[in-house]
């Protein structure tokens, strides 16, 4: 079985005009989408530990970044793709408004009640739909070349193969080409603005020129967690699959997943970090997620204060830097210049000092987030990294339209430079450091 890999071929737009031809997001009919019948899952093959890597050395002050700090030499470069990108459109798609979820035109105010439009949930999202019922073909390919530069390599074919998903999930509400993007604020090298690409399971609010350098909050979720295509075309979701299924499989949130499953393997190994990293309570979702339609309970998240698992100073070597690959699988799907700058400060000794790691059983008595997840025993694992600034949640649930198999959910916040600190911490109970 082949493994899907971050090239450069699965990044060109010829894919995404075939996924996105259908204006209601249906699938092109290239593939189908059967329905899965389901068979014993296979036991979960180990994922090897990595190597420690040094912890970087902080690129800025203790704080990690603040007011005038530098954006990044790749901030202009996305300004001019904005640019770009804006040229393309006509007068009605860049008429700035302040209506939140307006879906007539990509710019908005940059206000919070426009940035905290963002939900897991299938739906509309403000903005302009990424399909040719709302884009030409131009204006696509810009749009494209916009949110390539925008992120990193991974963090692009992360977003590829979440709209991929929907498209295997094939029913209405569903598809790749309800996917929109939305620019909030006037694109500039030196005054706040954000950039916004948000659908099911994918949210991505990165804001530049703000008070902090910020690629938070960003939900990252799949269904199905893994599928294979076949070389007559035809799907095999997970359940229906193991890793001698003939074709090509597609995993698109693998980077964190293996990340989570390595951390939470090498907890679960050792009895003194079992116990004191272990959370009391069922997690049926992240705790920071959106709040129904929204992120409205921005500003009043409750970070917790007690009971939040192991400090990584409790940890051996090896297990420390699974801590913080875990973190690097969401803060590396931001640009190198983006990423250093924020891993200077979550990967701090100062920060990480005061850094939890804890996690919570699923339903068969183990936090199981090995490949191929049993629908059954997988579903309620949970995972966290809790720092003085950095908030990471990996959870697996129930499957929707696969009830009887499991997807996933994880966010990625910032307890200070959510939506760049424009709008304040997230949290009422959190001062910040």
């Amino acid at each position: 079985m082949r493994l899907l890999k971050t090239t450069a071929s699965h990044l060109i737009l010829a894919s995404f005009l075939a996924l996105t031809s259908c204006g209601d997001g249906s699938s092109s009919g290239s593939v189908t989408t059967p329905t899965p019948t389901p068979t014993p899952t296979p036991t979960p093959t180990p994922t090897p530990t990595p190597t420690p890597t040094p912890t970087p050395t902080p690129t800025s002050s203790a704080n990690g970044v603040g007011t005038g700090v530098s954006q990044g030499t790749g901030t202009a470069a996305v300004v001019a793709a904005a640019n770009t990108f804006l040229g393309t459109l006509n007068s009605t798609q860049t008429t700035e408004t302040s209506t939140a979820g307006t879906t007539s035109t990509v710019r908005f105010t940059f206000t919070r009640a426009n940035a905290i439009q963002w939900t897991n949930l299938p739906g509309n999202r403000q903005g302009l739909r990424l399909n040719t019922s709302t884009l030409t073909t131009a204006q696509l390919t810009a749009a494209e070349n916009l949110m390539a530069t925008a992120l990193s390599a991974s963090g692009k074919l992360t977003q590829d193969e979440i709209r991929r998903a929907d498209d295997v999930l094939n029913a209405n509400g569903y598809g790749s080409g309800l996917y929109s993007i939305a620019i909030l604020g006037t694109p500039s090298t030196t005054s706040p603005w954000m950039l916004q690409i948000a659908g099911h399971h994918l949210a991505y609010n990165i804001t530049y020129n703000g008070t902090y350098v910020s690629g938070s909050p960003a939900f990252i979720g799949v269904e199905p967690p893994n599928w294979v295509v076949t070389s007559s075309g035809s799907v095999l979701v997970n359940g229906s699959i193991t890793a001698s299924t003939s074709g090509t499989q597609h995993a698109p949130v693998e980077t964190q997943r293996v990340a989570a499953y390595n951390l939470a393997q090498a907890l679960q190994a050792s009895s003194t970090f079992a116990s004191g990293a272990l959370l009391s309570g069922t997690y049926n979702d992240v705790v920071a997620g959106a709040n129904g339609n929204s992120d409205s309970n921005f500003g009043s998240l409750a970070y917790p204060t007690t009971g939040r698992g192991l400090l990584y100073s409790s940890l051996d070597t090896s297990t420390q830097a699974l801590v913080r690959a875990m973190i690097e699988a969401y803060v590396n799907t931001q640009p190198s210049d983006r990423a250093s700058t924020l891993l200077g400060v979550y990967e701090s000794s100062s920060q990480l000092a005061s850094t939890y790691v804890g996690y919570a059983k699923g339903q068969g008595g183990t936090a199981d987030f090995g490949p191929f997840p049993s629908g059954t025993s997988s579903q309620r694992s949970y995972i966290r990294v809790d720092g003085p600034r950095v908030w990471i949640e990996f959870v697996v649930q129930q499957g929707v339209l696969y009830s009887s198999q499991v997807h996933y959910h994880s966010i990625w916040r910032d307890k200070v430079a959510d939506y760049g600190g424009q709008f304040g911490n997230g949290s009422s109970n959190f001062s910040g450091t």
